[in-house]
């Protein structure tokens, strides 16, 4: 007989009427208690779901299920029905009894998980739950779940030779790949930009590979990308790294003639050059003089040989300091140098000259003092000393033309007398000192005619010499298996002795598919209702069937 209403598992009140045949009264009831039984397991879940391809060998996998069925399940067994990676083992043995609503987990270990032969990807593992139920009849369930095998994350170091690169310098950069575990990778291709250069080479046994860039970098931080494209095992990366240039140190040298005289115009040489001596070109160069007048600044670009020329027109002697600085650049190390320059007096030639050497008449002698420069220009406004016997010293000034023209009045002697006529410039912080003479024969005409002597004057002029220092880097799939059932009796609840009347009761409620008439089982079986709940009592007890309320 069918029951409408029914909606699933859960428990149900029956209500049992005997009714007469032909009147169609009620002539009993009976209400009973049925409970509908539905065993199934869910919420599968795996303790992992995903893994690192050749990061561990093996793996432990653990796989949860719940009896959510409303009635336990009996001698419970999990097995791999289909798997394309390795696990083991392939059954979970008897798990026994899962009541209703718990929760069984049992753990597998999945293999060879670093084989090249087991290669990243999504895999699928098929279990079968087997179990029985309250009458120890077998069911059995098939969930799959699913795995990922990821491809292993790679790595890239950056090392360079130097390892502190300066500008100007060629570069080795040398790329090493590995894996998460440190492994060297060999035989992977690696790309590195440099700049607008682009480089790609294999790695060695080493999981090395070496790139040689021979243009220039800027001081700085310049940033070198890095590309490994990945393969079957390994993802694909892209790298940036930083690495630093730095500037080159400079050298400054001043070099200035050996001699420096006043009012002689001097070229200074100023060299700039990089610490390999390299010549710099188009690098400004600020230079201070400080002299008795005050500070003069200049400023000049070095040429193609790093080479900058002063010409100084110095017009004191004296000791004056130069200075010299390079202030830097993007990719030069600023540098300065001094020197102290000193400056001679001007060298000068004094003559004095004169048309008359012998006087005899008159008794007045003229003269002129010339005095120059090496040069031989005149040097003009300068004091000049006039000495002569008998006669007290005088001074005058030189004209335009470094001149001094002068007239003695001369005192006649009684023969003859020579007078000497000395002229001395003393010199000043421009011209050195320097001096002449000149003899004149007096001769009294009364006494002596027709006498000549010739006097000769002469100039000395001194040389300075001055030294200066210059300055300067797979498992086959596996086989299906039998479903695996319990050889073992059912689980009793209870040891209770069951007679042959007590199966013949059992027999009649499962052709009944569990629910029974006990008026109509009494006349099908042709026992007493009373005798049928006797023996359904102990087939409870015996647990062959379920208990119900009645």
């Amino acid at each position: 007989c069918s029951f409408p209403g029914w909606v699933g598992p859960g428990t149900y009140t029956l209500t049992v009427e005997l009714t007469s045949a032909t009147s169609g009264a009620t002539l009993d009831s009976k209400e009973l208690m049925l409970t509908v039984v539905k065993l199934t397991a869910g919420d599968w879940a795996s303790s992992v779901s995903k893994a690192t391809w050749g990061l561990n060998e093996t793996l432990p996998f653990r796989v949860n299920f719940t009896n959510i069925g409303n009635d336990d399940m009996f001698d419970a067994v999990l097995t791999v029905m289909k798997s394309n990676l390795k696990i083991s083992p392939l059954s979970s043995g008897n798990i026994g009894r899962v009541r209703s609503f718990e929760t069984k987990t049992v753990t597998f270990t999945l293999g060879s998980l670093n084989e090249k032969e087991v290669k990243p990807g999504n895999y699928k593992i098929t279990f079968r739950l087997l179990f029985n139920d309250f009458r120890g009849v077998a069911h059995s369930q098939d969930e799959t779940l699913e795995f990922k095998l990821e491809k292993m994350k790679p790595s890239i170091n950056l090392s360079t030779t130097p390892t502190n690169p300066k500008y100007g310098e060629e570069i080795r950069f040398k790329l090493k790949l590995t894996d998460m575990k440190g492994k060297p990778l060999p035989n992977e291709q690696l790309t590195i930009q440099v700049g607008k250069a682009t480089m790609q080479n294999l790695t060695d046994q080493n999981g090395e590979t070496t790139y040689t860039y021979s243009g220039i970098l800027d001081s700085g931080e310049h940033d070198i990308k890095t590309i490994y494209n990945g393969s079957e095992y390994y993802m694909n990366l892209t790298k940036t790294l930083r690495v630093k240039i730095d500037p080159l140190a400079t050298i400054l040298i001043i070099k200035t003639p050996k001699i420096l005289n006043a009012t002689v115009p001097a070229t200074l040489n100023l060299t700039l050059l990089d610490e390999w001596r390299r010549p710099l070109k188009g690098q400004k160069l600020e230079i201070l003089l400080k002299t008795q007048a005050g500070d003069s600044l200049y400023e000049k670009l070095t040429e193609k040989d790093g080479e900058a020329y002063l010409t100084l027109n110095l017009t004191r002697s004296g000791d004056f300091q130069l200075q010299v600085n390079f202030q830097g650049s993007k990719n030069y190390l600023k540098s300065s140098n001094s020197s102290t320059l000193t400056v001679n007096r001007a060298s000068t030639r004094l003559k004095v000259h004169s048309n008359q050497t012998v006087i005899s008449t008159g008794n007045i002698a003229g003269f002129e003092i010339t005095l120059r420069d090496l040069y031989n220009r005149p040097v003009r406004n300068v004091p000049v000393e006039i000495k002569c016997e008998d006669e007290p010293p005088t001074i005058s000034n030189t004209d335009l033309e470094g001149k001094v023209r002068k007239t003695i009045d001369l005192k006649s002697p009684m023969l003859y007398k020579t007078v000497k006529v000395q002229a001395v410039f003393n010199g000043d912080d421009v011209y050195a000192p320097s001096s002449g003479e000149i003899e004149i024969l007096n001769v009294n005409p009364a006494t002596v005619i027709g006498l000549t002597a010739t006097l000769a004057g002469g100039a000395v002029s001194t040389l300075i010499y001055i030294a200066r220092k210059r300055g300067a880097g797979i498992m086959k799939p596996l086989p299906k298996t039998k479903p695996v059932t319990s050889k073992k009796p059912p689980h009793r609840l209870k040891e209770t002795s069951l007679t042959p009347l007590d199966e013949r009761v059992y027999k009649y409620i499962v052709e009944h598919s569990g629910v029974i008439s006990w008026s109509k089982a009494s006349q099908e079986l042709g026992l007493s209702v009373e005798e049928i709940k006797e023996a359904t009592q102990r087939l409870k007890e015996a647990g062959r069937i379920a208990p119900t309320s009645e």
